[in-house]
């Protein structure tokens, strides 16, 4: 993940099964001024492996910033690639629910 460009800490490795409702859960933690962010999430390690049963995909199922879920902060990396948010963080959850993907964001097959 990275967050306005600069890598935020090391590669995250997700073995959660989506199809189980299961989930992983990725914090990052900073100290960002009140204006608008750009968050990334980078796919690295798509595989088809020939069926839906032997898809490897990555879903982001939530964003949440100072304890608030964030609007429109899910996103289906079906192949490898950048997926962007943008995020606000004014340090008061209640001012911080402000976050979408990013439609730009270049998709690399």
């Amino acid at each position: 993940m990275s967050v306005d460009g600069q890598q935020i800490g090391g590669v995250l490795t997700a073995s959660a099964s989506h199809t189980a409702g299961q989930d992983d859960i990725a914090t990052m933690k900073g100290n960002w001024s009140a204006v608008s962010h750009k968050l990334t999430v980078r796919f690295l390690n798509d595989e088809y492996g020939g069926s839906a049963a032997t898809d490897r995909t990555l879903h982001a199922s939530g964003i949440t910033c100072n304890g608030v879920e964030l609007a429109k902060s899910t996103a289906d990396l079906t192949r490898n690639g950048p997926v962007g948010f943008t995020f606000a963080d004014t340090g008061t959850a209640a001012n911080a629910a402000c976050c979408s993907p990013d439609a730009a964001a270049p998709r690399t097959g």
